[in-house]
């Protein structure tokens, strides 16, 4: 698509959600001639993203960009909305022949949607999504627009050569566990409780593990005072949110990630993981796209505590084993989950 005009709207670029750092490596992967519409930020004079606007949280100005692109639907080939909330903005640039597609990432598109955010479906030239489990629930929810056309194109994150130092097995001296998750109480499908459940018994076998929590939300009080209620004290710190770096060196010194959730449309913390080197335990769902259940971790049955506790024992127990995961892991995210990758999964899905 280069030398065309390309349209990429999201509700944010800069952030650390996973919309908005799947916006940014769609942005890259685009290259030439696309550009960024953000409804959150503001729009930037660095010479470096000539072509970023941003509407303030001001929808009326959103949907006024959105017109003015109608008007003259023949001047963009293409609108990428990468958050199904702001198809509807542009309808009337899709009812007057413009080509709109949509990505679809995951619970915002997992229950019965409504009339304008199906119009703009029905409208939509193509719809992409990050999983084979955002398509099979979308379209169990939502059975008048299954036989939408709609392409999966699974996520990536950096390249191998910018995690490179990630790579290597270093565990830090006391056995640690990373669990990496928003907290808030419309997600607790994200396992933290089972989690917190699981390591009583962990903490009883191998008294020097500690559990690694990283990530904020309303939640959180309730999930510290769950931790003292179960009498984990020390064995379970909270970091809340950490700087990248930070987050960098948990992954490379712990000796794997547990993050068995249930509504994951895809889970960038699993390939963040496996860059670094380390096996994951996630539940059954999008993560089962992701791991190689015994080869790059393990999935367990969601809300199955015992389940749970017994394969994190398990690679606490065997360095070997867990190394072994972890390697194999970080091959797998080289061969399939780069950015690079994604450029090229993004790209066929577009037709480019």
């Amino acid at each position: 698509m280069k030398g065309r005009r390309i349209v990429l709207a999201a509700p944010a670029f800069c952030g650390r959600d996973g919309i908005s750092r799947v916006a940014t490596a769609s942005l890259r992967a685009l290259g030439d001639g696309a550009e960024a519409w953000s409804l959150h930020e503001e729009t930037t004079s660095d010479p470096a993203q000539p072509a970023f606007r941003g509407a303030r949280g001001s929808r009326l100005r959103y949907l006024s960009w959105a017109g003015r692109l109608a008007a003259s639907p023949g001047e963009c080939s293409l609108v990428l909305c990468m958050h199904l909330h702001l198809a509807p903005a542009f309808l009337p640039f899709a009812l007057r022949g413009g080509r709109l597609a949509v990505f679809l990432h995951g619970i915002e598109c997992w229950k019965p949607l409504g009339p304008l955010r199906r119009r703009a479906l029905l409208l939509a030239w193509r719809l992409v999504c990050n999983s084979q489990e955002t398509r099979r629930r979308f379209q169990r929810s939502n059975p008048v627009l299954a036989g939408l056309p709609l392409r999966v194109c699974p996520l990536g994150i950096g390249s191998a050569q910018e995690a490179r130092e990630g790579e290597g097995t270093e565990e830090c001296k006391e056995p640690g566990v990373l669990l990496v998750g928003r907290m808030d109480p419309a997600e607790r499908y994200k396992g933290h409780d089972e989690v917190l459940e699981a390591w009583v018994e962990v903490r009883a076998r191998i008294p020097t593990a500690v559990l690694h929590v990283v990530g904020e939300g309303a939640d959180r009080p309730r999930l510290e005072e769950k931790a003292r209620r179960l009498g984990l004290g020390g064995s379970v710190r909270f970091h809340g949110e950490v700087a990248d770096h930070r987050l960098e060196s948990l992954y490379a010194l712990c000796s794997f990630l547990a993050l068995p959730s249930a509504g994951e449309g895809f889970g960038l913390v699993y390939l963040e993981a496996m860059r670094a080197g380390k096996a994951c335990i996630g539940a059954q769902g999008a993560a089962e796209e992701i791991i190689e259940d015994g080869e790059t971790g393990f999935i367990v049955p969601y809300g199955d505590v015992p389940a749970l506790r017994e394969r994190m024992l398990e690679l606490l127990c065997d360095a070997e084993l867990r190394q072994a995961l972890g390697r194999a892991g970080r091959r797998r995210y080289e061969r399939h989950y780069t950015e690079q990758a994604f450029a090229r999964r993004l790209s066929r899905a577009l037709d480019a």
